[in-house]
């Protein structure tokens, strides 16, 4: 059984609405399913990808698998960088990536 609500359910409730899209990578990775889509190892493969690319975008290289996809697990702490500027600026203290890294 699930039980939730959805954004879309307080439209009704609200004055003003907007609709508001972004790239799921960059915004949205829930965790519903045990495996699979929308599953622990899904939203860490999105958080992987969108932290990889705020480290490439800050000159740090990322390595990559067969699949072009980042050839490690990264985690980026809140405390540390809320957006991909905040990388730029912190960039020189990050050591190197390397591939199977967690």
């Amino acid at each position: 059984m699930k039980l939730e609500t959805f954004v879309f359910d307080a439209l009704p409730l609200a004055r003003k609405s907007i609709v508001y899209e972004t790239d799921r990578v960059d915004e949205f990775a829930p965790i519903k399913n045990a495996e699979g889509v929308d599953s622990p190892a899904s939203s860490e493969a999105i958080m992987t990808q969108r932290h990889a690319r705020w480290l490439a975008a800050a000159g740090l290289a990322i390595p990559k698998n067969e699949k072009g996809e980042p050839d490690c697990v990264i985690e980026i702490a809140p405390s540390f960088a809320l957006y991909p500027e905040d990388i730029r600026e912190k960039a020189w203290g990050i050591p190197p990536v390397t591939a199977g890294s967690t």
